[in-house]
């Protein structure tokens, strides 16, 4: 876990570098070698334990700090630790994260950090497994339209927003969302921001069955969910509970 937590703050510290003119050598100096020395004792970790975490965290804080030949023994340990569950690819977690995740969701959040580092270490012969990596994560999503936790859904939407950077710009198209086949119209906020939105579509819907299709957003949809409410009168058998009060 020391190592874990370790490789968090290397990669922590390797992407916010001060690239600032006035940032004195010295200091710049300092703080790569905290960095150097950091990335030397998660290596040692990596080679007495296997955690998928542990290799995936190291991969990208080794990339990060612009030493991406580190995170290749990475991805071959990754490799080899893929598991298979209907035809999607997950990692597992063997100890808990820094942010004490354990269980489903540690291992929706190693798979988060497995998709992210083949994505940036750029191999053509990892994107099919990557891929594989994001369905599992899609497939995850709670009944909160999250993934069970804000560090392992952060981690979600970091994977899922580096899928979004791979498309080509011919690729991309305007959202539209189709409720029963007609177009629900879209505030001009969905395009100008990464905030969450809010849209009610309950002017197209019905009784019965309803059918949504969502497709384009340039890129930038990262998932979406509906939510319903809904009321039945006192006099509906379904108003009556079965027993008791």
């Amino acid at each position: 876990e020391n190592a874990i937590l370790t490789a968090y703050v290397a990669r922590v510290l390797a992407a916010t570098r001060s690239t600032a003119p006035d940032n004195s050598a010295k200091n710049a100096k300092v703080e790569e070698a905290a960095i150097i020395r950091a990335l030397d004792i998660v290596a040692t970790a990596t080679g007495n334990y296997s955690d998928p975490y542990l290799f995936a965290s190291y991969g990208l804080a080794a990339i990060a700090a612009g030493q991406p030949a580190r995170a290749e023994e990475m991805l071959v340990k990754l490799r080899a630790a893929a598991e298979t569950e209907r035809g999607a690819s997950f990692w597992e977690l063997h100890a808990n994260t820094p942010f004490y995740g354990w269980g489903h969701a540690g291992r929706v959040e190693t798979t988060a950090l497995a998709v992210q580092l083949f994505h940036r270490a750029g191999h053509a012969e990892d994107a099919p497994r990557a891929d594989r990596g994001l369905e599992f994560l899609i497939e995850q999503k709670d009944r909160y339209g999250t993934w069970y936790s804000t560090q392992t859904t952060v981690n979600v939407i970091d994977a899922l927003m580096l899928l979004a950077s791979r498309q080509k710009p011919v690729e991309r198209a305007p959202l539209r969302v189709l409720v029963n086949g007609t177009a629900q119209p879209l505030p001009a906020s969905v395009a100008q921001s990464s905030d969450p939105q809010v849209i009610d579509i309950s002017s197209l819907t019905r009784s019965g069955q309803n059918t949504i299709e969502i497709s384009g957003g340039a890129g930038t949809l990262a998932s979406a969910q509906t939510v319903a409410g809904y009321y039945v009168p006192w006099t509906s058998p379904l108003a009556v509970p079965p027993s008791g009060p």
